[in-house]
């Protein structure tokens, strides 16, 4: 039995990725309890985190999560969070989100719950794009300054996930806050230092990332790889904040400074932006 207690009341980039010291895949045949009673937050890419981590572990073994926070459940609920697993049976939530009912809002002016978009073609990496495009766009007063970069950037993390999804399926969730909003996007696909073949062969996955943030490195046939390295530019110029996970490797950029680590391995890679409104 393994028994992990979420002791932070924000599930933010920091702290999701960072609690868990344990190889995830070499979890097999326990039982596992998950305490996020003392959550009252969670961000966007602790949301994809938590998705990405439940479905990992459920996959070979059985888990328990309990919450507590009213806020916390209402959040989960409305995005029906437990039907967002390939493993179900070997899932148990909690309170039972299933037999709580809530008066749901539209909201899709403002965010996007957590949504699997399957991408197929050029057409889809577009749609996509433009929805999240259409977001931030509404809700930034600066947007005019990035948006080009941010765009490209956008546009080729989403390719990415076309090209290394094991099923083309690319998980996104954005949120606005008073003063930021907040955009996650990952998949459960190869991961980064995997895509960039003999170019990240000598590197662990921090290093990986880094590289991947280098001007004209991509993993795509079609090359690319400048999106993400401009938009760091802009994030740090203007002291907003990104991070990137793949596999057990984590980079953060805040106020201008990048910070790299070991974090909790995971399939795939996720994309964390925070920008502010002003």
């Amino acid at each position: 039995m393994i028994k992990l207690k979420f002791r932070q009341s924000a599930l933010t980039f920091e702290s999701s990725a960072f609690q868990i010291n344990y190889k995830i895949e070499e979890i097999i045949n326990r039982q596992i309890f998950l305490d996020f009673r003392s959550v009252t937050f969670i961000d966007p890419f602790s949301m994809l985190f938590l998705k990405y981590l439940l479905d990992t572990l459920s996959k070979k073994n059985f888990v328990k999560i309990t919450f507590d926070s009213p806020d916390v459940i209402n959040y989960l609920i409305r995005m029906s969070f437990n039907n967002h697993f390939t493993y179900n049976q070997n899932l148990v939530f909690n309170p039972d989100l299933n037999h709580i009912q809530i008066r749901k809002k539209d909201l899709s002016d403002r965010l996007i719950e957590l949504t699997n978009y399957t991408i197929n073609n050029d057409d889809d990496v577009e749609q996509i794009t433009l929805h999240i495009i259409e977001i931030v766009s509404s809700k930034i007063q600066y947007y005019d300054e990035i948006s080009d970069v941010f765009q490209t950037a956008i546009s080729e993390t989403i390719s990415n996930i076309q090209v290394h999804s094991t099923k083309n399926i690319a998980c996104v969730c954005l949120q606005t806050y008073g003063n930021s909003v907040i955009i996650a996007l990952g998949d459960d696909g190869i991961g980064i230092k995997a895509s960039l073949k003999n170019e990240a062969i000598n590197l662990n996955d921090e290093d990986a990332i880094d590289k991947a943030l280098k001007p004209l490195v991509s993993g795509r046939p079609d090359g690319g790889g400048m999106g993400l390295t401009e938009l760091v530019e802009k994030i740090k110029n203007r002291n907003d904040c990104l991070g990137i996970r793949s596999g057990s490797g984590y980079i953060f950029l805040e106020n201008g400074i990048i910070r790299k680590g070991k974090c909790a391995g995971l399939p795939g890679t996720q994309l964390m932006i925070k920008l502010s409104k002003c």
